[in-house]
């Protein structure tokens, strides 16, 4: 084993032998294994020194970048809980679209399955701490909630448009007017015949004004037919899908023909006294999959010939 003297005294400076020490190589290697150990331990202690605290800027830094984070991301919960709120107004107001189209209302537990439930985990978010955690899940739950509401409320909104679309061409096609000017006559019942004197049932409504006064569609459809029925004298028939038909006859000038689609208020004839009459007048008649109907069961009172 090798073995190092070291002289600790020279030995000119007195009359004493030198003092000295004897190191064996087993000792030198014990010192060198301790010097590293110390040396390691020491830099890691150093490494978490400086991130913790050696860095008091940079982890202020870092901290207060993780502050903001939070505040945004609660301020951007409060936002979209206003947006939810704002919502349950329009659901509301679409409930109420329901109504007037006519739709049954949806159930409650129909709209909340509708919304569904949040239940998707985020792994990017697994590792870190449980508050943030929490804070976050919270915030794609209530985005998840809100956009769920926003796709269940367009497809009602949708439903609601068709609908109303439909109801709307429905009153475009519906007979809804006088279709002249003029005084009634004779009204939808049982009459005296003016001609006959005999008791009859009228299936029209009869308004009487002088020649050449305009006749007008009372609902939009299409001409299916123009020409001479007997007893109506010159007419007009006009199919306003639906079921609906209108008859106009005693025409003195018919100014359509077969095919014509025609809207509401538009100028089909003038007044005239064809047929069995006994004056210048219209007789309107309304029909429902071909059932005669009274007139004044369609118009609307409000309205007038234009």
């Amino acid at each position: 084993m090798k073995k190092w003297t070291i002289i600790l005294e020279n030995e000119f400076k007195g009359d004493h032998c030198p003092k000295t020490v004897v190191i064996t190589e087993k000792q030198v290697k014990i010192f060198i294994t301790i010097i590293t150990i110390v040396f390691i331990f020491s830099l890691g202690i150093f490494g978490i020194a400086k991130f913790n605290h050696l860095e008091p800027n940079a982890k202020f830094a870092l901290n207060a970048r993780k502050e903001m984070l939070l505040r945004e991301i609660c301020s951007k919960n409060m936002y979209i809980d206003g947006l939810i709120d704002n919502m349950e107004k329009y659901v509301n107001m679409e409930k109420n679209l329901r109504v007037l189209a006519n739709l049954e209302p949806l159930p409650d537990d129909i709209r909340k399955l509708g919304v569904g439930g949040y239940t998707v985990t985020d792994k990017r978010i697994e590792g870190i701490e449980p508050g943030i955690k929490k804070i976050v899940n919270n915030l794609d739950s209530r985005l998840f909630q809100a956009m769920n509401i926003i796709k269940l409320e367009k497809s009602n909104i949708e439903d609601i448009n068709i609908n109303l679309s439909e109801q709307c061409n429905h009153l475009k096609h519906k007979p809804s007017i006088i279709p002249t000017n003029g005084w009634i006559t004779s009204k939808f019942g049982i009459r005296k015949d003016p001609l006959s004197k005999k008791i009859k049932f009228h299936h029209g409504l009869d308004i009487a004004n002088d020649y050449d006064t305009p006749i007008y569609a009372s609902a939009n459809g299409e001409v299916i037919f123009t020409g001479t029925l007997s007893g109506y004298g010159n007419s007009i028939k006009i199919d306003h899908g639906y079921g609906y038909m209108t008859l106009y006859g005693h025409l003195k000038e018919i100014l359509v023909k077969v095919g014509d689609k025609i809207n509401r208020h538009q100028q089909i004839a003038l007044m005239g006294n064809s047929g069995r009459s006994t004056g210048p007048h219209l007789h309107y008649e309304v029909r429902i999959f071909n059932k005669k109907i009274d007139p004044f069961d369609f118009i609307d009172r409000d309205t007038v010939v234009r």
